[in-house]
C-alpha cells in the first residue's frame, strides 16, 4: 500500500464531505480528479521561480496550471450558484454563505471560491502528509505503537469526540507534527520596522520562521531527533516553542479540523488494520522531506504491507 496515495484519497474525501457536503461517488470523483490535477500542476519550479509564471501559446507549465485551476473553479462556481438559488446547506460552504461582515455585507462569489479552493486543497494535503509520518514513526517504534493500541483497545466503544481526547493518541499526533511539520516555513510580512538578530528590516519585508528549527531547539526539547510522544504527557509547550500551524492572527484556519481528523483517522486505521512497514523502510535512515505541492513530505512513497489475517 502506498501510504501517501491512500492518505490523500482518504483526507480529500473527508474535506469534500465537510466543506461541500459531497458524499455522492460521481461528484466526489469529479472533484477528486480536478483537485489532484490542480495540485500536481503547480510543481516546485513554478513555486520557486516566478519568471516561469508566463503564458506561452497555451503550452507552458503556467498555462497547464491555469487550465487546471479553471476546471476546479468551474466546479466550485457551479456549486456556489446552486446554493444561492436553493438551500445553503449544513456544511462549511453553507456557513460561509450565511456569514456577514460587520457592515452587513456578504462574501462575493470570487471570495467564496477562493475560500473553498483553499479549504479543499490545504485541508487534505497537509493532514495526509501528517498521517503518513504518524504511521511511519509508530511502525518504527513498536513500544509506542503497542502503547497506543492498548489505549485504543481500552476505549473501543468511545465516540469520536471522546476518542480525539485520548492522551497518548494526542501525544503521538503532537510528536509527529513536531518532527514533521507539513508546512516547514511560516512567512509573515512586517507591518513595522523590526530587527532580527542584528539585521534591520522595514515594514513590507517578509520574514520566515523555520518550524523544524523551532521544534528541535535543544534548550526546549531533550533528544530532539527522537520520536518520544511521552514528552507531550510530561509538560505543555507554549506557542513560541511548538507551532505546527503557525501562530498569531494568521494561524492556520483549519487547525482544529486537521487535529481532530488526524486523531480520528489514525485511531480508526490502527483499530481496523494491521500494517507492516515494507522492509526497505523498516530500518535505516529516516526519509528526507521534500516539497510536495503545498506541503513537504517523504521524498519517496512510503509503503506498507497489510496483514489481511489480522485486519477487520
Amino acid at each position: 500500500m502506498d501510504a501517501r496515495a491512500a492518505a490523500r484519497a482518504l483526507t480529500l474525501r473527508v474535506a469534500l464531505a465537510v466543506v461541500l457536503g459531497i458524499d455522492d461517488a460521481r461528484r466526489r470523483a469529479e472533484y477528486t480528479a480536478a483537485t489532484t490535477e490542480f495540485l500536481t500542476a503547480y510543481g516546485g519550479p513554478l513555486m520557486l521561480m516566478p519568471v516561469l509564471r508566463r503564458s506561452l501559446f497555451g503550452h507552458s507549465p503556467w498555462d497547464r496550471f491555469t487550465a487546471a485551476r479553471n476546471r476546479l473553479d468551474a466546479l466550485i462556481d457551479a456549486e456556489i450558484d446552486c446554493r444561492r438559488r436553493g438551500a445553503a446547506g449544513a456544511d462549511i460552504l453553507g456557513a460561509l454563505l450565511g456569514s456577514r461582515y460587520d457592515d452587513g455585507g456578504a462574501l462575493t462569489d470570487a471570495q467564496l471560491r477562493d475560500q473553498v479552493r483553499t479549504l479543499l486543497v490545504a485541508g487534505h494535503e497537509t493532514t495526509a502528509t501528517a498521517l503518513v509520518w504518524a504511521l511511519y514513526r509508530l511502525h518504527r517504534n513498536p513500544d509506542a505503537l503497542n502503547r497506543l493500541r492498548a489505549e485504543l483497545a481500552a476505549n473501543s466503544g468511545a465516540e469520536p469526540a471522546e476518542l480525539a481526547k485520548l492522551p497518548y493518541l494526542d501525544a503521538v499526533c503532537q510528536e509527529t507534527l513536531r518532527l514533521h511539520p507539513p508546512v516547514p516555513i511560516v512567512l509573515r510580512r512586517l507591518t513595522g520596522d523590526f530587527t532580527l538578530r542584528g539585521r534591520a528590516m522595514v515594514a513590507g519585508d517578509t520574514m520566515g520562521l523555520a518550524v523544524p528549527l523551532l521544534h528541535s531547539d535543544p534548550e526546549v526539547w531533550s533528544a530532539p531527533q527522537e520520536f518520544r510522544p511521552e514528552r507531550f504527557l510530561e509538560r505543555r509547550y507554549g506557542p513560541f516553542e511548538f507551532a505546527p500551524y503557525g501562530g498569531g492572527h494568521r494561524r492556520c484556519v483549519g487547525a482544529a479540523l486537521a487535529e481532530y481528523e488526524l486523531r480520528i483517522v489514525l485511531a480508526t486505521l490502527l483499530n481496523r488494520v494491521r500494517l507492516r512497514l515494507s522492509p526497505r523502510f523498516a530500518g535505516g535512515r529516516i526519509p528526507i522531506s521534500v516539497p510536495h505541492n503545498i506541503a513537504t513530505g517523504p521524498h519517496a512513497a512510503i509503503t506498507f504491507d497489510i496483514d489481511r489475517s489480522r485486519s477487520a
